[in-house]
């Protein structure tokens, strides 16, 4: 089953719009891709308390170089707007749930694919 992302994201400070990215709804797996190429959000800092903003945290997981960035289960927040850099391809939080955030594309000119994934997000 694919289902689309539908959370308000912004492309190069333009409109609120959405991403429309494919969400698998399949777990994350070292086969798929190594675990060498994964940033998890919780080594960076993420709290993921439900009350904590991890906004910081999780950009930080996003910049870091690494093509998949890990959420393992809990609440997430984010205060403000997420950069996806071109070198992420994939965002998994398959059992978290990520309020109060919206995804960015670092620039229209470099759109890349990316699948993200969490049991819900929203407000």
């Amino acid at each position: 089953m694919r289902m689309l992302l539908r959370v308000p994201t912004v492309v190069d400070g333009g409109a609120s719009t959405t991403l429309g990215l494919a969400i698998e709804d399949t777990p994350l797996s070292a086969s798929d891709h190594p675990t060498k190429d994964w940033a998890d959000s919780v080594d960076f800092g993420a709290k993921g308390d439900g009350t904590t903003d991890d906004a910081t945290a999780i950009q930080a997981a996003l910049d870091s170089g690494k093509s998949v960035v890990v959420f393992p289960k809990a609440q997430y927040k984010s205060s403000k707007a997420l950069t996806i850099p071109a070198t992420v391809n994939r965002i998994d939080g398959m059992w978290s749930d990520l309020h109060n955030a919206a995804f960015v594309i670092a620039s229209a000119a470099t759109a890349h694919s990316c699948s993200v994934k969490f049991r819900a997000m929203g407000n």
